[in-house]
Order: structure tokens, then sequence, then C-alpha cells
């Protein structure tokens, strides 16, 4: 099972093209810990992500989507997180495939989809 990232101008679109990137089980539970454990909790006890767009893709079983206008700030999340990562090569190279969908997604005017299968 994994996390499917397609892109296209609408949904319908990316489902059939093939996929950019994914997010096997292991990578997001590491990546969604890490960002659980990165985001600090605010004086009402909520709380607030360190990676709001990366977080997104919190739940495995849920499809989520990210609009063009939102790639950028994606991107630089990414970036943000790859350090977090350094010894552990399978999720760096899962978030670089991701990074990649994002600038050739941003290339063609295009979203990005997240597909459970």
């Amino acid at each position: 099972m994994a996390l499917d990232v397609h892109a296209g101008k609408s949904e319908a679109i990316a489902s059939q093209r093939k996929r950019w990137a994914f997010f096997d089980e292991y990578v997001h539970a590491a990546l969604i810990g890490k960002i659980n454990r990165l985001s600090p909790t605010n004086s009402r006890s909520i709380t607030v992500s360190c990676c709001p767009l990366l977080n997104r893709l919190q739940d495995f079983y849920s499809d989520c989507r990210y609009d063009l206008d939102e790639l950028e700030p994606l991107r630089e999340e990414i970036q943000a997180i790859k350090p977090e990562f350094t010894s552990d090569r399978r999720v760096i190279t899962q978030l670089e495939m991701f990074e990649k969908a994002c600038r050739d997604a941003l290339n063609g005017n295009l979203n990005l989809y997240v597909f459970a299968d």
C-alpha cells in the first residue's frame, strides 16, 4: 500500500496519469511522526503543525490535493524537513521524488493529487 502522487488540471485527469511520486507506509509513518514531534502545542493545548501542507498526508487512507498556488510553499516545507532524515535514505529518496513532482507540476501549471490506493 502507498500514497500515490499524480498531477493534472483536475482529479479525473490526474487519476488517469502515471504516478509522479509515492510514499510507502514506512516513509509515511516516519514523516508524520517527525512532523508531530516537531509541532509545538499552543497555550490552549492545540498542536500547531510545523508543516501544515505536508501534514495533509496525516491520514494514510485518505486522498488529498495540493493546488498550484500551494506547490512552492509545499516545496519549502519538504526542503525544511529533509535535514531531519539525513541518515534515512529511504525517506530522503521519497521526499526528493515528491519535491521533483512539485517542481514539475509548477512548471506545467498543474495541481498535485495524492491518492490512497
